[in-house]
Parts: C-alpha cells; sequence; structure tokens
C-alpha cells in the first residue's frame, strides 16, 4: 500500500516574507515515493489525469492558496484568471503554459525557481505582482503587451530561448544578473518607475522605442552581440557603468533627459509662447499688456480646468506632464507646453568598456547629462549629429560636474543607483576632451576636434586642480591666455591672418605719418613688411617694437596653419 507523498521544500510566504517549508499531503502513486505531481515521470503517460487534477485544486482553493509548490506539469492554459494565489515555486511546466490576455491583477502569482521546458504564452496578461526569480525559460517567453502593475521579478532568470517583452508595462522591473542566450526583445516597452538589468548578459537586445520614465540601471550588464536603443528614453538617471558591449551598440535619436530641466516648450515659443517671460522649474510667469483668460488642461490624463484672468500669469505645474494653453483676448491662441522631472540626473558609462568601439554608435543623440570618463574606446566610437553643452566648444557633464562639485561625489544625482565614481578632478576632464579630441579626428571630423580641443585647453586656463577657478593673471596674462586671445588655441588662424595685417598696415601708417625714415607710403609698407617678418632693414624703435609685437602672431599663424592645413589622424 502506497504512503503519503515524501516531497517537501521550503519557500517564503507571500504574506508575512518568513520562511517556511511546505510538505505534500498528497498519497503517493503505487510503485513511488511521490504523489502524481511530484513525481518526475508519472505526467508524461498521464497528462489527461495530471491536468485535470490541477484544474480541481485551483476550482477548490478559490479564495485561498494554492500550493503548486514543485508540480510536475503537462502542457496547461488558463482560459480565465486565477482565483486564488498560487504558489508555483520549483515547479516544472513540461509543456506549454499559455494564459495569453489572462487577468491575475486580483492575485499573486509565484513561480520562483521554476523551470518551462515548453513555450511560455504570456501576452497581454495582467499581473498584480510577478516573480520569475530564477526561473528557467527553455522555449519562446512571450510576455509581449503584458502589464505588471507591481515589482516584476526576474533576478536571476535564464532564458536559453528568446525572450519577448515588446510592448509590455512595467511598474519596477528587477532583471539583476539575469541571462538572455538568445534574443531578448523590449522594443516598445515601458518602465514607470526602475529598471534593474544590473549584471544581466544579452546576447541580442532590442530596446529600441523603449520608455525609461525613472531610474534605468545597467551596472556591470554584459551586451554579447547587438543591442540597440534606437527612439527610446530614458527619463531619469541611467548608469551604464561598467558595462560591457562586445557587439554593435546603437544609440540613434535617443533621449537622455532634458538638457536644463523644468519645461520643455514643444511650440519653439511661437504665438502665444513668445509672452512667456520666465520659466523656473515647473513654474510660468507670463505679463500681458492687456487682461487676458487662460485656461490650462493637463491632456496626458484626466484632469480639471484651470482658469487664470488678468495681465499677469504665474502657474506651478506641479508635476510632470502634457498641459495644453488657451490664451483669450482678440483671438483665441493654443498650444501645448510639457513639464517635465527635473533632471539633476545623469547617464552614466563610467569605465564602460566596447569591445569592438567602431560599432558603437551615437546619432541625433543630446549628450549633454552624458558622463562618458574612462569608456574605454571613447577614441573610437561613432559620434554623428551628438549635442554636448556649450556654444563655441564642447562642455561635458564632467566640466559642468567638476565646475559645480570641486570634485564631491556625485551619487546624489543617481539617486539609489550604484556607482563606484567618487568625482570628478580636473585630469578627468581632460582625459575626456582628448578622448574626443581623437574620436572626432579619427572620423576626420576637424571642426569637432578642435572644438574638443579648445575645451581642453580652457579648463586648463580657467580652473585649477580642485576646481576653484584659476587667479585673474593666470586666466587673462599668461602664456596659456595669450595663446588663446592670438589664435583660439591654434583653431583659428584668421585671427593671427588679422592681427598680422592690422600690425603691419598700422606700424606703416605710423612711419609714414611720423615723418620716420620713409620716402612715401609704399616705402613705410615696406619696411613695416620687413620689421614683421624678421628682414633686417631698420633698427628704429618702430622696427624693434615691431618684431617683438610680431614673435607672436607668426608663431600663432604657423601653428594655426598646420593645424589646420596639415592636420593628420594621430592615432
Amino acid at each position: 500500500m502506497a504512503g503519503q507523498c515524501e516531497y517537501s521544500e521550503s519557500y517564503s510566504d507571500l504574506i508575512s516574507g518568513e520562511p517556511k517549508t511546505y510538505k505534500c499531503h498528497r498519497d503517493a502513486i503505487p510503485g513511488s515515493r511521490f504523489c502524481l505531481f511530484h513525481d518526475e515521470r508519472y505526467w508524461s503517460e498521464h497528462e489527461e489525469e495530471v491536468r485535470g487534477e490541477f484544474f480541481k485544486e485551483l476550482e477548490a482553493a478559490k479564495g485561498g492558496v494554492l500550493l503548486a509548490i514543485g508540480y510536475h506539469l503537462p502542457e496547461i492554459e488558463l482560459r480565465k484568471g486565477l482565483e486564488c494565489d498560487t504558489y508555483f515555486h520549483r515547479a516544472v511546466f513540461h509543456g506549454p503554459f499559455i494564459a495569453k490576455g489572462i487577468d491575475f491583477s486580483r492575485v499573486m502569482v509565484i513561480f520562483e525557481n521554476a523551470t518551462f521546458e515548453g513555450y511560455v504564452g504570456l501576452s497581454k496578461a495582467k499581473f498584480k505582482s510577478a516573480a520569475f526569480s530564477e526561473s528557467t525559460f527553455n522555449e519562446l517567453a512571450d510576455f509581449s503587451g503584458a502589464t505588471f502593475n507591481e515589482p516584476a521579478a526576474f533576478s536571476e532568470s535564464t532564458f536559453n530561448e528568446p525572450a519577448v517583452f515588446s510592448g509590455a508595462t512595467f511598474k519596477f522591473a528587477f532583471f539583476p544578473r539575469a541571462t538572455f542566450n538568445k534574443s531578448a526583445n523590449f522594443f516598445e516597452a515601458t518602465f514607470n518607475e526602475l529598471a534593474d538589468f544590473s549584471g544581466a548578459t544579452f546576447k541580442f537586445a532590442d530596446f529600441s522605442k523603449a520608455t525609461f520614465n525613472k531610474s534605468a540601471n545597467f551596472f556591470e550588464a554584459t551586451f554579447n552581440e547587438q543591442v540597440y536603443f534606437n527612439n527610446s528614453t530614458f527619463a531619469g538617471p541611467t548608469t551604464f557603468e561598467m558595462a560591457l558591449f562586445k557587439g554593435a551598440a546603437e544609440f540613434e535619436d535617443t533621449v537622455f533627459l532634458v538638457p536644463y530641466g523644468g519645461i520643455l516648450d514643444q511650440t519653439k515659443r511661437g504665438g502665444l509662447f513668445k509672452k512667456i517671460i520666465t520659466v523656473k522649474g515647473t513654474t510660468v510667469k507670463c505679463k500681458f499688456e492687456e487682461d487676458h483668460e487662460i485656461t490650462i488642461t493637463r491632456t496626458d490624463k484626466e484632469s480639471r480646468e484651470e482658469i487664470k484672468r488678468g495681465n499677469e500669469f504665474e502657474h506651478c505645474f506641479g508635476e510632470a506632464g502634457v498641459y495644453k494653453i488657451r490664451c483669450i483676448l482678440h483671438k483665441e491662441e493654443e498650444g501645448e507646453i510639457e513639464v517635465l522631472e527635473d533632471p539633476n540626473g545623469i547617464i552614466l558609462f563610467y569605465k564602460s568598456r566596447a569591445e569592438e568601439p567602431q560599432m558603437v554608435l551615437f546619432d541625433r543623440v543630446n549628450l549633454v547629462r552624458v558622463l562618458l570618463l574612462n569608456f574605454m574606446g571613447l577614441d573610437r566610437i561613432r559620434l554623428l549629429n551628438v549635442e554636448f553643452g556649450g556654444a563655441d566648444r564642447i562642455v561635458t557633464i564632467e566640466e559642468e560636474t567638476f565646475r559645480r562639485e570641486g570634485g564631491k561625489p556625485i551619487k546624489d544625482m543617481l539617486g539609489a543607483l550604484p556607482t563606484t565614481l567618487e568625482g570628478v578632478t580636473r585630469d578627468d576632464v581632460l582625459w575626456v576632451y582628448r578622448k574626443l579630441r581623437d574620436c572626432y579626428e579619427g572620423d576626420a571630423r576637424y571642426a569637432d576636434a578642435g572644438r574638443a580641443f579648445i575645451s581642453e585647453m580652457e579648463v586648463r586656463r580657467l580652473y585649477r586642480k580642485d576646481g576653484r577657478a584659476n587667479p585673474s593673471y593666470v586666466r587673462w596674462l599668461s602664456p596659456l591666455a595669450l595663446y588663446k586671445w592670438l589664435a583660439n588655441y591654434g583653431e583659428s588662424y584668421m585671427r593671427p591672418l588679422l592681427l598680422s595685417a592690422s600690425t603691419i598696415l598700422g606700424f606703416a601708417a605710423v612711419r609714414w605719418l611720423a615723418g620716420l625714415p620713409a620716402e612715401d607710403a609704399l616705402d613705410a609698407l615696406v619696411d613695416s613688411l620687413a620689421a614683421f617678418f624678421q628682414i633686417p632693414r631698420g633698427s628704429g624703435n618702430a622696427d624693434i617694437l615691431e618684431r617683438i609685437l610680431s614673435a607672436p602672431i607668426l608663431a600663432a599663424l604657423i601653428i594655426a596653419l598646420r593645424r589646420n592645413l596639415e592636420r593628420r589622424f594621430r592615432r
């Protein structure tokens, strides 16, 4: 006579979080120490029986808890939502597990340490809290269009076949140390809170058009083949610190935060928005010559109208969102603005490494808030149509951080995300500008390389190593300052050319008007040319002074001409 099933397993209670021990209460099947669910082979010859008993248990557990811990199950297809909290801890699904479009949002479902030998079809499913930590997926796992209203935990899970999360919506997404041995598809996925992929390993990954509304963590992630972040949006602090890119990595039209925060005017300040005079944080102030009626309506979610009247208008929007503003005076004007989170954040590529740097592409991307310090391969990646801070020269977040913090820790800009970066030094800033210069020169983009070089020299002129400003005499009267004024650090040959012409003509005029030895204006011009180009012709005071002034101008001109006309790829 068969006894009781001997299966037992420890698990964590959903409510209390305390460890508990599960002991099966069912009878063992003949010839085995385990019941029909826990015997490893019984399901293969009795699929209908095992499946039927499983559905009976689901029905009996309505309103309660079903412990399906360690079950061996054949193909399971759910046609309606579960009505009980269910533990599939260490369960093995030997066939497909299908629950397309099923609503699990009223119950807790735990798949920790589960093994899925067959296809997993959970597209458009809705979850309250999904726990798949340390689970193994041996066939296609389809979560496309799924909604995770609470944390979705896939920590240390292994996907041996394609994993599809395209169009999925996450509140919190936890994939630390997950392994994707085939493709990982997160196309158009939305992450509303933290997206944690720290230590994850990808073969091929597609995050194109994904939206990260809060923070994203790719700390120490490994991308073994291609990874795409094209058209994706990172709206909060993000770290790729110590990430490894072994193949192509594309960031085309990627949005990294908003450069300066507050309100992004989608209408380019046209029409009504010409009247906006100040923007601070999420507050707009307007002043009109006549009284206006302003109606404000939030358009990205339900919101009541707010009406303001008068010739002065001040409104704090309070939170991020898209708002429609309608102004009525002589004619009705309407525009839309987007109020964004204050981007006191940073996108960190600190100590990231690219094994094939030429296959890493940033195209049509704003890099104002992107820190590239110690990105190994930065000098050989491809930067096309990217924007940094600054107008006449490049200003990176490294320089902004160094100038603002004086090398102090920047962890507060990352929120709760991990980092080993304690601070930014002047040498760090110079390293980034040197690597950017090499990168641009390697791509024969000499104008951009020149802007990076100007930035490197400006940092030397303006700042001490501790982040404080250099004394005035260093900034304005040092040889480095003279080099800047004469030729913009060798990047402008027009400056020394104009200075040369001005000096020659000026001294020629002085010679002629002062009656210095010169028969006529042409003779004075020849004397001035000779003195400027250090040709012995005269020895008067004007000649000596002109020779002294011409020496640095000529040196700057020669350097500038060489840099601009004979520039070569340095490697």
